[in-house]
Formats: C-alpha cells, sequence, structure tokens
C-alpha cells in the first residue's frame, strides 16, 4: 500500500476523495465493502454506498450527477465503480473533470483490470498477482499472527495455493485456525495436502449458526460436516475462539484500545476486527456458558465411553440455546 498505509486508513482518510485499484481478482473491491458493511449501520449502508459496473449500461452523466449530490447532514457517501476501463474517452474526460473538483462528501472507488489506464485520480494502488507478490501477501498474514511456518511447509503452501488473494486470504486464516489448535505439523500438512480441506471448511461455516444460536440450522448442517470425526479439533478450535472472545471483552470493559487488546491477545489487525464484531454481538454470560458446555464436553470425551456422536449432539445442541 502507498505510504506503508493500511486499506482502512485510505478509506478513512478524508482527505481523499478518488483512488483507482488495478487488480484481477476483485480482491480490494471484496475488502473495500467489507470494511463499509462493519463500519456503518446496515440502514446507512444501504443508503450510502452505491455499486455501479461500467461494463453494463450506465449513463456517465447520470453518475457524476449522484456524485454531485450531497448526503444528508454530516454522512459520507461511496461509490464503487468497476470496470472504469471499459467507458469511452471522452467519458473518461468528464469522470477527470469531476475528480479535480470532487464532492467531499462522497469517496469514489475506481477499479480497472488494465494496468495502462490512466485516470486522475488522488492516489493508484496496483497489484500484480504472481507466485513471488502472493508469498509476500501469506507470509505477512503469518506474521501478523505471530506463526513461523518451517520452510518445506512454506514451499508446499506456496506451490498449491491459488493466486486468487480472496483465495489465499480465506487458506491462510484457515491455516492460522489450524495452527492455533494443533500442534501437530501433519495436520497441516494434510490440510495443505487437501485431505481435510473440505471438512474443515464446512465445519468452519458452522460458528456462524453457533454465534447467531441458531440451533435449527446448526442441528441440520453439522452431520453434513466431518465434525464428529474430528471433534477434538472442533472443541478445541471454538474453545480458542470464546476464549478470545472472553478476553476481549474484559479488556474493552476496562478501557483497552484496540492495539493494546491485538498485543495482549497475539493475534492479526485483520483477524481482530473480526473477532471484535463477533464478540461485540455476544453478552458476557453467552461467552461464559458456552465455554462451560466446551469444558464439559472435553472432559466427557477424556474420561467417559460415550458415543463422540452424542457428545457432539449434545455440545451443539445446548451451545445453541
Amino acid at each position: 500500500m502507498p505510504d506503508n498505509r493500511s486499506l482502512e486508513d485510505l478509506i478513512l482518510d478524508d482527505k481523499l476523495f478518488s483512488l483507482i485499484f488495478i487488480e484481477n481478482d476483485s480482491y480490494y473491491e471484496s475488502k473495500i465493502l467489507s470494511f463499509l458493511k462493519n463500519r456503518l449501520s446496515t440502514d446507512l449502508y444501504s443508503t450510502d454506498v452505491f455499486i455501479r459496473d461500467l461494463t453494463e449500461k450506465n449513463d456517465i452523466t447520470e453518475i457524476i450527477d449522484e456524485l454531485n449530490t450531497f448526503p444528508f447532514g454530516n454522512r459520507k457517501r461511496y461509490f464503487i465503480l468497476k470496470n472504469i476501463d471499459k467507458v469511452k474517452k471522452d467519458q473518461v474526460a468528464l469522470i477527470n473533470d469531476y475528480n479535480l473538483k470532487p464532492n467531499d462528501k462522497v469517496k469514489v472507488f475506481y477499479f480497472s483490470t488494465k494496468s495502462n489506464f490512466k485516470l486522475k485520480v488522488d492516489i493508484e494502488i496496483k497489484f500484480k498477482s504472481n507466485r513471488e507478490n502472493i508469498k509476500d501477501l501469506i507470509s505477512e498474514k503469518l506474521r501478523l499472527s505471530n506463526i513461523n511456518l518451517d520452510k518445506n511447509i512454506m514451499d508446499k503452501l506456496i506451490s498449491r495455493i491459488s493466486e486468487n488473494r480472496l483465495k489465499v486470504d480465506k487458506e491462510v486464516d484457515n491455516i492460522i485456525n489450524l495452527v492455533n489448535n494443533s500442534h501437530d505439523k501433519n495436520t497441516i500438512i494434510d490440510y495443505i495436502d487437501n485431505n481435510k480441506r473440505e471438512f474443515f471448511n464446512e465445519s468452519y461455516s458452522l460458528d456462524i449458526d453457533i454465534n447467531k444460536k441458531n440451533r435449527k440450522n446448526l442441528l441440520k448442517n453439522y452431520e453434513k460436516t466431518n465434525f464428529i470425526e474430528n471433534i477434538f479439533m472442533e472443541v478445541g478450535r471454538i474453545t480458542w475462539k470464546y476464549k478470545l472472545y472472553l478476553k476481549i471483552k474484559i479488556l474493552l470493559t476496562n478501557g483497552c484500545k484496540d492495539s493494546e487488546i491485538i498485543e495482549k491477545i497475539k493475534v492479526s489487525k485483520y483477524q481482530f476486527k473480526y473477532l471484535k464484531n463477533e464478540a461485540n454481538n455476544l453478552s458476557l454470560n453467552d461467552i461464559l456458558r458456552t465455554l462451560i458446555e466446551l469444558v464439559k464436553a472435553d472432559k466427557k470425551l477424556k474420561s467417559t465411553d460415550i458415543p463422540s456422536e452424542i457428545i457432539s449432539f449434545n455440545l451443539l445442541k445446548n451451545i445453541s440455546k
């Protein structure tokens, strides 16, 4: 990122009104929309965030009129203009004229897949997807999570992972969770070799139903996963997340800043954003009750002959009350 600033910093910079992203995998676009969804209320997001694909029939004059329209009060409006390189030269001139005298209550994110496309904007950000850049992206995500993979494992991961950054993000987040919940190097290798990828992605998706206490969905979907076969790993993974929720709740109550919490709980800034949002949607009683149920399930798995199918079912039923 330019000036060593994060994407979030660029979005929040009130002195930047126009940014163009040159990319071919929609990574920045996805990150911007995700950030705005987390930052704005549902109502504000639906009224203040606009997405226009310029490969479709769009009148540039009408879009510029929209850009020049002021929002109510002190709000800001955000425009995602995709495939800007598809517009005609005379339309590019109109956009350049707007960018020279922008509406200071509006921020525009332009997206192009053509690296040679030129537009007069405040900042231009390019990303060329190749193995070396993907390796740097993975290394940085792992570093921020205080994870150092063996060179052989890292080389295998680089050789097998996609060059699409959205897929890379998901894969590396899965690996981070596996590392945090298993000290067995073979588990990571199995995942990279694709032996466990299917079960992990399926079981990981159950977290949404667990956090939302959606018992009907949870009990309907968990049998589609390998949750039972991997019950020890799953209990450990969920326990790890809920312990983090608890720490975040306590530290926020004590007035700690986000940067201080990130340092104390040893997660990346990216991970913290989602963990904090999830923790805020749970009450302290929810978190404590879930942790108690996880401890009970762990003890039963290790000290009784109760079938894991019954322990799994009762665990998921109890933590989704």
